[in-house]
């Protein structure tokens, strides 16, 4: 693999196919260890970031095309594999994007990668620990767009139906994600929210109080 970045290749779609074969491994074990809630495959994804995305030297010997999608890669994995302490090196070293001026800079593009990451998770841990490390996200500068994105992403965890079907665990986490990261969004909770937990606690309490159930 070290070999991509180390040997000068002379046709560039060969180097350009190289690389794309290489991010789409990369995805499909990634999503292997989102799966299983494991991280066997953290010493690739930190070769990625650490070794090839915030090495210029690097970075600069494949297409163009390559190191977005490299950085689309990593901006939806960085916080499972725990390397948000990167996080500011790895917006500095954002490539240009073509369609930037309709979605915004770095800061943008990666937490509307984010986003679109948290809305595939299906595996509880895992939607936790990106839930409890939101905070990383405190102080960039995003467009409406992407805010409204986000928060949208977030608020639909706090529901205890459908679509999500959320666990008690996972909709007080979302709260927590909502509070930090929006304040005052929504102007208050939900009354039930601090009251019950599930629906089914409030008639169980409701039954009680009346003496019906």
């Amino acid at each position: 693999m070290t070999h991509l970045f180390e040997v000068q290749l002379e046709k560039s779609e060969v180097l350009l196919r190289y690389s794309s074969a290489l991010v789409q491994g990369a995805t499909n074990v990634f999503w292997i260890d989102i799966q299983t809630n494991s991280r066997r495959f953290q010493s690739l994804f930190r070769y990625l970031l650490e070794e090839v995305a915030l090495e210029p030297s690097r970075l600069n010997k494949i297409p163009v095309q390559a190191p977005r999608d490299l950085y689309l890669l990593l901006s939806r994995f960085i916080i499972f594999y725990n390397s948000v302490d990167k996080l500011e090196s790895f917006l500095k070293q954002f490539p240009v994007f073509p369609n930037a001026l309709l979605v915004g800079g770095p800061a943008d593009i990666f937490v509307i990668e984010l986003t679109d990451q948290l809305q595939k998770l299906k595996v509880e841990p895992v939607l936790l620990h990106y839930l409890s490390h939101i905070w990383v996200l405190q102080g960039l500068e995003l467009r409406m767009t992407t805010s409204t994105r986000l928060k949208t992403c977030l608020y639909s965890y706090t529901s205890p139906g459908g679509p999500m079907y959320t666990t008690r665990a996972v909709r007080h986490a979302a709260w927590d994600a909502l509070d930090l990261l929006f304040p005052g969004f929504p102007p208050a909770r939900p009354y039930f929210y601090d009251q019950f937990e599930d629906v089914s606690d409030l008639c169980c309490r409701l039954g009680d109080t009346l003496g019906i159930l």
